[in-house]
């Protein structure tokens, strides 16, 4: 058997030491090292943010200055008793607390009955407790008794990501640290650092992918530079972090996003299939495709974007050049359309068959023709590129239309502008334009457009206060007169047809389809009874 190893992970041995060792958290480190050299030190902190950016390193800290031999002290010395046995988690004075797995009432009244003896080192008794938000509203009470009126040798220090849950009475009774994401370009300082201390070859480019794909973290991008260099043997480029960190921000997502946007529907969906066979899933796919597309739409507003200077050089230049002549709107409403798919895709048994029907939804916008062009050619008009059609000078009086006078635009224009306006919805409304789908153009009639629809239940949905008012304003717009829009429903249904429509589109599936693919009740069927 091989000789036990005394390997330490980079996240570990890398931890700061002393308040200036911490990164990115600086409106914290300064505001407690100032606090400790005036000796205002709070009986109770609440940490919160997100993970590893560095709550539970600077607890230990805080714990190290308020202990150490030399404490109090901004500076522990890492070198004394106190400073190591923190260090290495054996300290009786420094209690670590588990939130989730120590969360009830019987663990509380331990620590109760703990805090009222002294420390060990005749100074300060520090408990940490980790996801604090975890204690039960029973615990939460018990801690309170304790907050209230607490000995004097002993501090509290909470960690949470997700304060909302800590009750307002523990939170009123403690002084609140808000931790910060770490911004991309400190963590690849750091990770830098690291490579250079550690003899390891990496290019930055690759370090600053790593520290992008953090997303804040400091402990993340740590844990996947060592999962890099166990990879390649001691060096990180480009392709070895592509090769084990899956999909985000790999040419594949890149590819996929390029085919969308130019429309090639054959591409797209080989492109996909290449992505599940490379082991990734849906959901996988979905988030890193959402983060690419995210980039593009910063690329094509401001190319000289901060966000972007803080990725690799290849990868800044591969979303300066997809981005080119791709209008953001086309971009918002391919983020739209994910947004508003992703949680039914999250539910569904067949993501891929529905993920694969969202992003050739999203490849047809391409093919679309923005309404104001339509409207500026039925107008007699041609818009320059990027130009907003001309809106008629105001009509006089006497030439507005009465109630009995034909629309301002004839039935066929109606048609055609009805038409792209369900299709532009479809980016932003997708539920609001598949009911639409299965109505006809409105028809003008002594100054109401009536819309018919197939049953009482799309009738409701229709006339809910937004979608009503997202219609009217658009339909204002395109004709350029007051608009009053009316609904009905069709006249030769029977009242049976018109309860199984309602019935069938309450049916979760059918929902779904009808909301997310754009499907259409054509036709409901009783099932036959076996004999």
């Amino acid at each position: 058997m091989a000789e036990e190893s005394n390997y330490i992970v980079i996240a570990r041995k890398w931890r700061p030491q002393t308040f200036d060792e911490v990164v990115g958290q600086e409106h914290v480190t300064t505001t407690l090292k100032n606090a400790i050299q005036s000796g205002r030190i709070a009986h109770a902190y609440l940490f919160t943010g997100p993970r590893g950016v560095g709550k539970t390193t600077v607890a230990r800290i805080l714990a190290k200055s308020l202990n150490c031999v030399n404490a109090p002290t901004v500076t522990p010395c890492n070198k004394c008793a106190a400073c190591t046995e923190i260090n290495q988690g054996t300290s009786m004075d420094v209690i670590e607390i588990d939130g989730a797995s120590n969360r009830g009432i019987d663990e509380i009244r331990n620590l109760r009955e703990s805090v009222r003896y002294a420390s060990v080192g005749g100074k300060k008794k520090v408990y940490i407790i980790d996801e604090v938000h975890m204690l039960t509203q029973e615990a939460f009470n018990a801690l309170l008794k304790t907050l209230e009126e607490p000995p004097a040798h002993v501090v509290f220090v909470f960690a949470t990501t997700q304060p909302l849950k800590v009750p307002s009475t523990i939170v009123s009774r403690c002084q609140r640290f808000d931790f910060r994401r770490i911004p991309a370009d400190k963590i690849t300082s750091r990770l830098k650092e690291i490579c250079d201390a550690e003899g390891f070859k990496c290019d930055e480019d690759a370090l600053m992918i790593i520290a992008q794909r953090a997303d804040g973290s400091m402990r993340d991008g740590q844990s996947m530079l060592e999962q890099v260099l166990a990879f390649s043997g001691g060096s990180a480029t480009q392709q070895d972090i592509g090769a084990i960190a899956g999909l985000r921000g790999s040419e594949l997502v890149a590819d996929i996003a390029k085919a969308i946007i130019e429309g090639n529907e054959s591409r797209l969906l080989d492109l996909v299939a290449d992505a599940f066979d490379a082991g990734a899933d849906s959901l996988d796919l979905i988030s890193s495709l959402t983060e690419w597309l995210r980039f593009l739409l910063i690329a094509s507003i401001d190319s000289s974007s901060q966000q972007l200077l803080a990725l690799g050089k290849e990868v800044r230049n591969r979303l300066l050049e997809d981005a080119k002549g791709v209008p953001s709107e086309q971009l918002l409403a391919m983020v739209s359309m994910i947004a508003e798919a992703e949680t039914t895709i999250r539910r569904a048994s067949h993501k891929r068959y529905l993920l694969e029907a969202l992003l050739l939804r999203m490849a047809k916008l391409k093919g679309l023709t923005k309404i104001s062009e339509i409207v500026a050619m039925l107008r007699g008009s041609e818009p320059g590129p990027g130009a907003e059609p001309r809106d008629p000078p105001n009509p006089k009086p006497e030439e507005k239309n009465s109630q009995n006078e034909d629309p301002p635009v004839s039935l066929e224009d109606v048609a055609i502008i009805w038409r792209s306006m369900v299709e532009d919805l479809r980016k932003t409304k997708a539920s609001l334009a598949s009911i639409l789908d299965l109505c006809e153009p409105p028809k003008f009639s002594d100054g109401v457009y009536w819309l018919e629809v197939p049953s009482a239940f799309h009738e409701s949905q229709i006339l809910k206060k937004h979608n009503l008012r997202v219609l009217t304003d658009q339909l204002r717009q395109l004709t350029n007169t007051s608009v009053v829009i009316k609904t009905k429903v069709k006249a030769n249904e029977s009242k049976t047809t018109s309860h199984l429509t309602e019935a069938a589109s309450r049916e979760p599936l059918v929902r779904m389809l009808i909301e997310n693919m754009g499907g259409k009740i054509v036709e409901i069927r009783r099932p036959e009874r076996e004999s």
